[in-house]
This record gives C-alpha cells, sequence and structure tokens, in this order.
C-alpha cells in the first residue's frame, strides 16, 4: 500500500490492490514484502501383519517449520515476525479380533510442541514490552478406543470415544501489544483447545449394495474453545490506555463449549448407470461457558454463554445424482448430473446480532468420455444465489496516529491510518458457466 496526505487531517492509507475514493495527495512511500519459509518433516512406523488376529502400529513424528517475514512500509521502517514450530510426537495402536464380528482398536499419542514468534520491529511500537520472543509449549496425551461389530455382513455399529486437541499458539503483534500491558488479558498467547469426542453410528448396505444408509451421532465436550475475534484501535488506546493500534483479529480461548450433533447419508443406484446421493448434518453448537471484552463494550455484558459458537450452521443439507449410459457402440459414454447444497444460517461473532443467511446454491453437469478423454460443460450456482459465503466481526472506528507517529508525511499533518468499518464480508461467486476438456496420455 501506499501513505497518501491529502490535506489537514485527512492522510489515509490506500491498498494497491484496487481503486479508493480519496482525493489527490502527496505519495510518500510504497510498501513491500520478504517472505522466507522453511520446513521439514519425518514419519517412521513399524506396523505388524495386517492379516493377524492382534494388529498394532509403534512410531514416531518430528516436524519443523520456520518462517521470516518482514514488510517493507515506507517511512515507518520495516516491520515483521519470526515464527517457529517445532513438534515431536510418539504413537502406537493396538487392534484385536475379540471374535470375527467384534473388533476393538486403541490408539494413544503423546506429542510436545513449541510455538515462537519473534518481532523484528521493536522501533515501530509505542510499547517494547511486546517486543522479543513470545513462546507457547504444550505437551498433552492423546488417544482413542473404536468398537466395532458386525451385525452381519450389510450391517455395522460402532462407537467411539477420543481426546483431542487443537494447538495454541503465538498471536499476532497487535495482541502481544495488549497483553505486554494488560496480563490479565492474556491474548498475547492462546492455549491449546481440548475435547472429548463420542459418536456412535450404523452403517448399512441393502439390495446388494444397491442402497445404503449411514447414521451417526456425536457428541462433543470442548474445554478452552479457539475462536477468533477482533482488535479495535479504540480499544487499545481507550480502553486499555496504551499507545494506539492497528485493527487486526486474534485467536482468543472462551472456557467450555458443546456440540451435539446428527449426520445422515443416504446413497443408491436405483437402475444401472443412475447414483443418487443424499447427506444431512444437524449441528446444535453452543458457548456453555465464557466472557468477551467486546460484548461488554458494545453491548453491556461480559458473559457469552448460552451463544451459538460463530459460522456454525444448525442445518445442512447437499443431493446430488449422476446419469451416465453408452453413446450407442461408440466406446463413448454420455452423462448428465446435478447437485444442490443448502447452508442455514450462521452468527458472524459470539454477539450472535449479525447473520450470515442461508443459501441453496444449484449446479448441473452434462458431457461424454471415455477412457481416453472427458469434455465436460457446467454450470456454477446457476441461479445467482447472493448469500456471502463468510464473514467477519472487524469494527475499527478509526483512530488518528499522530501521537504515534508525528509528522508522518512531512507537514505536521494528523494521519488516520484506517478507515472505520464494522464488518468483513466474503462475497459468494456469482452464477459461472464453463467447458473443460481433459485428455489422459
Amino acid at each position: 500500500p501506499a501513505f497518501i496526505s491529502a490535506g489537514p487531517g485527512t492522510g489515509v492509507l490506500i491498498p494497491t490492490f484496487g481503486p479508493f475514493p480519496a482525493p489527490p495527495g502527496e505519495f510518500i512511500g510504497i510498501a513491500g514484502s520478504f517472505l522466507d519459509r522453511e520446513d521439514w518433516s519425518q514419519e517412521l512406523k513399524i506396523v505388524s501383519p495386517v492379516e493377524d488376529r492382534f494388529r498394532w502400529e509403534l512410531g514416531g513424528y518430528y516436524y519443523y517449520f520456520d518462517e521470516d517475514f518482514v514488510r517493507d512500509i515506507g517511512p515507518l521502517g520495516n516491520t515483521g515476525d519470526d515464527f517457529n514450530i517445532r513438534t515431536w510426537a510418539i504413537f502406537g495402536l493396538a487392534e484385536y479380533d475379540f471374535t470375527e464380528q467384534f473388533t476393538a482398536s486403541l490408539e494413544l499419542r503423546y506429542q510436545d510442541e513449541v510455538k515462537s514468534r519473534t518481532n523484528l520491529s521493536p522501533a515501530l511500537s509505542g510499547n517494547p514490552a511486546a517486543f522479543g520472543t513470545f513462546e507457547a509449549s504444550f505437551e498433552e496425551v492423546l488417544g482413542r478406543l473404536i468398537l466395532e461389530y458386525d451385525v452381519n455382513e450389510n450391517i455395522n455399529i460402532y462407537g467411539s470415544v477420543a481426546r483431542a486437541n487443537k494447538p495454541g499458539g503465538v498471536n499476532n503483534e497487535t495482541s502481544r501489544n495488549i497483553a505486554a500491558l494488560n496480563p490479565d488479558q492474556s491474548i498475547g498467547l492462546f492455549q491449546e483447545e481440548l475435547a472429548w469426542n463420542y459418536e456412535i453410528g450404523i452403517k448399512s448396505q441393502w439390495f446388494d449394495d444397491r442402497l445404503g444408509a449411514n447414521v451417526a451421532v456425536f457428541f462433543s465436550d470442548i474445554e478452552d474453545i479457539q475462536l477468533t475475534e477482533s482488535i479495535d484501535t479504540a480499544l487499545c488506546g481507550g480502553v486499555f490506555g496504551i499507545q494506539p493500534c492497528a485493527p487486526g483479529a486474534f485467536i482468543d480461548n472462551k472456557d467450555a463449549a458443546e456440540i451435539l450433533g446428527v449426520e445422515v447419508e443416504l446413497f443408491a443406484n436405483p437402475i444401472e448407470g443412475w447414483d443418487f446421493n443424499v447427506n444431512y448434518a444437524f449441528t446444535d453448537a453452543e458457548i456453555t461457558k465464557g466472557n468477551d471484552i467486546n460484548e461488554l463494550r458494545y453491548f453491556g455484558q461480559f458473559d457469552i454463554s448460552g451463544r451459538t459458537i460463530p459460522r456454525t450452521a444448525r442445518h445442512q443439507l447437499s443431493v446430488s445424482t449422476q446419469y451416465s449410459r453408452p453413446l450407442f457402440n461408440s466406446g463413448v459414454d454420455y452423462y448428465v448430473g446435478g447437485n444442490y447444497s443448502y447452508l442455514g444460517k450462521q452468527f458472524v461473532q459470539v454477539h450472535n446480532r449479525a447473520i450470515i443467511p442461508e443459501s441453496h446454491v444449484v449446479g448441473v453437469n452434462f458431457g461424454i468420455r471415455n477412457e481416453r478423454f472427458n469434455f465436460k460443460v457446467f454450470g456454477k450456482n446457476v441461479f445467482d444465489e447472493d448469500a456471502p459465503v463468510g464473514g467477519l466481526r472487524f469494527i475499527d472506528t478509526g483512530t488518528p496516529i499522530a501521537a504515534f507517529f508525528p509528522n508522518i508525511d512531512g507537514s505536521g499533518n494528523q494521519v488516520t491510518l484506517y478507515f472505520p468499518r464494522s464488518y468483513e464480508i466474503f462475497p459468494r461467486r456469482p452464477s459461472q458457466w464453463g467447458a473443460e476438456l481433459t485428455v489422459n496420455f
């Protein structure tokens, strides 16, 4: 982006990815960036013969990741981070066939992970305590128990219990800036998310595999659930009393959440060449305990218990079908198909006020193919559904930063770095039609 000065009190930051309606002014800088990334992983394991009644597996895993990112922001100098991940784990599996119909398996994994982020631009901050190296380490034993029973050759019932995690880490520069002077907020680092997951289900096939039905019921008991929050520039200076900071997003932990769901899958082959599939999911996802600083700022209460987890639809449905038959005796098949997907409304953030509306999307395709080529004409979102695919609360009231970077434009004008805004919306692609040719050599 480029810094533009347009007279007293009207300096702005103009993104270079598109035109923006701003008055002409004095051009004083262009931003650039540098990214250097390195990663390496290795997994070694020993596996017993799969035909044995008792089967086992033992292994180890190592992963290393390092990323240096530096951004040149013109007259302000450079800003950036050195981000590092180091993970190692040992794991094992034991599986035993008690009978020809009943099998039990146990998986265990010990994992040790360290994440660190070192700021590369201390000169740009009014809060030197936010810089240096922030490090988070996590050590966990995870596992899963699965029980399976074959009622007959067409019906299988199963149940599982699992202890799972989502690794924690180090947040961005803005949130570390707040955390350094306000340790009680603790948003410089975020903790790992831990969950007990329970699932029971049935898988079945009927009529010589021409009809199938799978049903699963699951429940997750989550602690320290990770959710994305946003920081207003006024949050730094107005609430916490520190230097103005850039608006941005950070990951925060809420105390606890629960998810209850049902998934149903039906698939059929009514006649030769015709495939039909239906998938439905019901999800009830609730924050059972947690607080939110922006909920307190804007709506007067700290507690968000009972709120729906953001960006989680209660209902989802997808239907697809395709019919294919030989085209005379040419060695070529013709096919025609279509699909429909429904996604229920979703709340944008923990406040449960702004909503991404439900969407109905239809696609079609038809073509010809043989072993060597496939020519297809397709339509995506043929009825031009315009509901956004996502959204993010990104509140910023627009913060003057003259006190932070005096005389930034060389004339002593007060400069506003960011524009007032409230949400980011991710629009859906409009109706698309096209053709595709695939050739195998």
